[in-house]
């Protein structure tokens, strides 16, 4: 998630954001044990899934030890403690495009987590805009509340409202 202004989101922006993303150890291959050796899972026997009895009923769930799949580490790896993989911290400079609102999101290719193949997935960033004290956003439009006193509408006035690029001058016609 990225949190920026009302100017920025209006007439875009760069930004350089740090996140982390996951890439497989080094040490255990990807795998969580030491030496990248893996042994047949204690509790589900290499099927991936438990059993439980019930009366007549038999309930199968993904087995909590080895996550399905059908293997554990006997000897976890020291350098990522069985996880299988690091968190890496990296910056990068996006181009946030005019006009970004609440919600929308940006892909920043292959900056992502490492998949098991070594190729790295996308980045998406949420961005969350924030109010302006003047200016009203409602999709694409921008809307400003300016009050007009009763004197003001029945004589005409000039009257000088602020805008997205500067101040700009409403003429009220007599009446």
């Amino acid at each position: 998630e990225m949190y920026i202004n009302f100017d920025e989101a209006v007439f875009g922006c760069e930004k350089e954001i740090e996140f982390t993303y996951k890439k497989s150890c080094h040490d255990c291959k990807g795998t969580g044990a030491k030496d990248g050796k893996l042994s047949t899972c204690p509790q589900c026997k290499g099927q991936g899934q438990i059993y439980i009895k019930q009366g007549f009923m038999t309930f199968s769930q993904t087995c909590p030890l080895c996550h399905g799949s059908g293997s554990s580490a006997s000897d976890p790896c020291r350098t990522c403690r069985g996880q299988g993989y690091e968190e890496v911290r990296e910056k990068v400079t996006i181009k946030v495009p005019k006009g970004i609102d609440s919600g929308n999101r940006l892909r920043v290719s292959d900056k992502g987590n490492v998949g098991k193949r070594g190729n790295r997935g996308d980045l998406y960033v949420v961005f969350e805009v924030e109010s302006d004290k003047h200016f009203i956003r409602d999709d694409n439009d921008v809307y400003i509340e300016i009050p007009v006193f009763f004197t003001q509408a029945i004589k005409g006035d000039i009257l000088t409202i602020p805008s997205l690029r500067g101040e700009l001058e409403l003429k009220l016609d007599i009446g």
